[in-house]
């Protein structure tokens, strides 16, 4: 209570506050609000404050302060009906759309009952982020119609990928937990408050975490220090976890091919809106059937498909390329029969 009195009053005295308590010293929640709300009475900007939390967080992590699948975590990003089905929080970003009229989508899909829109005429106590962020004046750029880019929604979106991955980032050699690539690194110039000066100081990030790039860092173990990639597919309702433990093949762009869908980046898609095979690197292509989709690699020696009870939304959009065919003329290629169809689409060569 008295931690969350300063924080509400903007003293800077709840950094200290947190610091030596032993109750709340080891709570997510009170630790990002610790930090975070530092960084911002401070006068950084948001992104700079970004930047520096999330290397706060990640030295958190190592040291054993907390755990990031701490269920406090929804005190302050609070679940939806549409994400907390998948145990995450509520990301809600305003939809405003001329067919369907204006809504609020949680990736993609729709929330009935957003939680990201602040409500400060409950007691202070009950505040969660998005309470905390209007009461320290940061708001969205349209008032009550948040968009992704959006601080907020981007922190909320943060803390639901970062507990997605959380769960295959251990190493497969010695199960440690693997911690982001250290060396990709940048000067950030920022300030933060002193607990032993006890005034606000100028300090330099030189060490900025790529989130992406995870690598395990038992000195005993074999994989010790090997880089891997893991993310999330960025393909339309995908989210697949990218690990490139798993992966092999690449675009011509670098980025890997989700083995679900086939996206890798966005210059790809602009011409290869259905991906690429994530076994051969042959395009895939889409097909419809009697009011059915499925797809198929176009490589006439490669058997990779995704039937129709697996495609995500990019597949069953209005305005994916696909191939409309009928029984008549087409009745050896069915979503469940796979008999070369290469013979009748035509060879594609790989693009890169």
């Amino acid at each position: 209570m008295y931690f969350k009195y300063l924080l509400y009053n903007k003293n800077i005295n709840f950094k200290s506050f947190y610091e030596n308590s032993i109750d709340i010293k080891n709570s997510v929640e009170y630790f990002i609000l610790s930090d975070l709300f530092q960084l911002i009475l401070a006068k950084n900007n948001i992104e700079t404050a970004y930047e520096v939390f999330q290397k706060h967080l990640w030295d958190a992590i190592k040291n054993g302060m907390i755990k990031i699948n701490d269920k406090s975590l929804f005190n302050l990003f609070p679940q939806c009906y549409t994400m907390g089905e998948l145990g995450l929080a509520c990301e809600a970003f305003f939809w405003k759309s001329d067919k369907d009229g204006d809504k609020f989508l949680c990736r993609n899909k729709l929330c009935s009952n957003p939680q990201v829109l602040p409500d400060r005429s409950k007691n202070y106590l009950d505040y969660n982020i998005y309470d905390w962020f209007s009461w320290y004046g940061i708001d969205y750029l349209s008032t009550v119609k948040p968009s992704k880019q959006d601080f907020p929604i981007k922190l909320a979106g943060y803390f639901n990928r970062l507990n997605e991955i959380y769960k295959v980032l251990k190493c497969r050699k010695c199960s440690s937990l693997m911690f982001p690539n250290m060396s990709y690194a940048r000067n950030i110039p920022y300030y933060e408050y002193d607990n032993n000066l006890k005034k606000i100081i100028k300090k330099q990030l030189t060490a900025a975490y790529r989130v992406t790039v995870f690598r395990c860092i038992n000195a005993e173990c074999s994989e010790y220090n090997n880089d891997y990639y893991i993310n999330h597919c960025l393909g339309f309702g995908c989210y697949e976890i990218i690990d490139s433990r798993d992966l092999s093949l690449r675009c011509k762009n670098g980025r890997y091919i989700c083995n679900k869908c086939g996206s890798c980046c966005e210059e790809c898609a602009k011409s290869y809106p259905n991906g690429f095979c994530p076994i051969c690197g042959h395009p895939l292509t889409l097909f419809e059937k009697n009011g059915s989709r499925f797809v198929y690699c176009s490589n006439r020696q490669c058997k990779f498909k995704i039937p129709k009870n697996e495609l995500v939304k990019k597949f069953l959009s209005r305005d994916a390329p696909v191939k409309m065919i009928s029984s008549r003329n087409y009745s050896n290629i069915n979503d469940n029969n796979y008999s070369n169809p290469s013979s009748y689409i035509g060879d594609d060569e790989i693009p890169f």
